[in-house]
């Protein structure tokens, strides 16, 4: 139960970090599916094959749901990295399906509680377990790294109450600018602009009202 909630979590986690937060009674839900099914199948009705099959299969929704999110996050930048992790997720949740059906085809006669009979199982679950130790958790340490990359350089080239570009930031955007090719009949130009009479607003209804005009001036611009 712990090992099949931690997925349930791990799901939940990709799923926050792509910006596509599941609601907490999804969450619930889920769990207590994988929580009936280990109960059900250990003491009111005991089957060992039913019992793994049933939880590698939706271990396996779980990680084909996860891949999906990851394949779909729109992230031109490093697409390349999402889409392979997915794909890394997407081989983790077949070695668990293909454990439980391994476990289906055997002879039931041979399966017991965590199935030491049945060795090719067993081979699949230990490279499943590899592959998620070693390759799935790195890959997502990795998406990590690269979205505080980007994060801190977003909010070293852009103001934190408008969102528009700081003087560092529009210096780099100058610079490009100026290094890229014209087309004969394109002209740069710099527009130079204030907010009149700024200080009265702030005296008048406070600096929070003051950092609110500089928010809409932002975004009409």
């Amino acid at each position: 139960i712990p090992v099949t909630a931690g997925q349930v979590l791990f799901l939940a986690g990709i799923l926050q970090f792509c910006r596509q937060p599941i609601p907490r009674r999804t969450l619930v839900a889920i769990t207590t599916l994988f929580v009936l099914f280990t109960v059900i199948f250990t003491y009111p009705v005991p089957d060992a094959v039913l019992r793994i099959f049933s939880l590698t299969f939706l271990l396996g929704l779980v990680h084909a749901w996860s891949a999906t999110v990851l394949w779909r996050h729109p992230d031109p930048e490093f697409r390349w990295v999402y889409v392979f992790t997915g794909l890394i997720i997407l081989l983790h949740g077949l070695t668990t399906s293909a454990q439980g059906i391994v476990l289906l085809l055997a002879d039931r006669d041979m399966v017991s509680h965590r199935a030491p009979e049945v060795p090719l199982a067993n081979l699949i679950s230990l490279w499943g377990a590899i592959i998620g130790t070693m390759l799935t958790c790195w890959l997502l340490f990795l998406l990590v790294m690269l979205r505080l990359v980007v994060e801190l350089r977003d909010s070293a080239h852009h103001d934190s109450l408008t969102g528009l570009l700081n003087r560092r930031g529009l210096h780099h955007a100058m610079t490009l600018l100026h290094t890229r090719p014209l087309e004969p009949d394109l002209r740069r130009a710099v527009l130079l602009m204030d907010i009149d009479r700024f200080k009265g607003i702030n005296d008048l209804y406070g600096h929070d009202a003051g950092d609110d005009v500089l928010v809409l001036m932002g975004q009409v611009l």
